[in-house]
């Protein structure tokens, strides 16, 4: 057992990918690596719910340096429309610059030409409105948005998937890409409720130690070694 958990974690390490296990919108508050920045939320069963004032908030404000990420990954957010207005804002937050797309009324994604400012309480909108993509499918009040924020910094490259539907570009001007990682969601309005069910981190940073070719030969002849020598003891 103990060679087969050697092998799991020295492919794990040459992939460069790490996924933890979904963390519930009910357990965010509880997670040392997460702060729910204003206090506005309460627990739906497993889910979490954030309403109220401010205009522009910020309800998640997560440490992705935390969860294994150096360059690149995805964070997977599940949603459930609650209200009619529902404005979502997902993205890279360098400790000023806020670089993000939106996700509005369960129909639509977007972003701006420039990265919002933030102080990691409330955001500003900067910049100009770069436009808007119809999705294909439509979260209708009571339906899931399956949001999925994937960016690679290496590649200078972000996007957001929302149910299927696609929209990407380059890290906006004034980033701060060597900056702790950090994600932040935001809520657009005051009289709109949001609910997170779920995120799901998943990084995929560049392989640190690259995997020799005879590698896994080698660790599966230590394995059948080893179990040789525990048959003949």
């Amino acid at each position: 057992m103990r060679f087969l958990t050697a092998l799991a974690v020295a492919f794990t390490f040459a992939s460069g990918m790490a996924q933890a296990a979904p963390i519930n919108g009910s357990d965010l508050a509880a997670n040392p690596n997460i702060a729910l920045p204003n206090g506005s939320a309460s627990t739906v069963g497993t889910s979490i719910q954030f309403s109220g004032p401010p205009t522009n908030q910020v309800i998640v404000d997560a440490s992705l340096s935390a969860f294994g990420f150096t360059s690149s990954g995805s964070i997977t957010v599940d949603t459930t429309r609650v209200s009619g207005d529902s404005d979502f804002w997902i993205g890279l937050f360098d400790g000023t610059n806020f670089d993000s797309y939106g996700f509005w009324d369960g129909g639509r994604i977007g972003n701006y030409s420039s990265a919002h400012t933030s102080d990691g309480v409330t955001f500003a909108e900067v910049g100009a409105f770069a436009g808007a993509t119809n999705i294909a499918s439509s979260t209708a009040i009571g339906e899931q948005g399956i949001m999925t924020f994937s960016f690679d910094l290496i590649a200078g490259t972000t996007s957001l998937d929302v149910n299927g539907t696609t929209v990407s570009r380059n890290v906006l001007p004034g980033f701060n890409s060597a900056a702790p990682l950090r994600l932040l969601i935001g809520k657009g309005s005051t009289g709109e409720t949001l609910q997170i069910n779920s995120i799901d981190f998943v990084s995929t940073n560049p392989p640190a130690v690259p995997l020799p070719a005879g590698l896994p030969l080698l660790l599966t002849g230590i394995f059948a070694f080893g179990v040789m020598r525990r048959k003949m003891a």
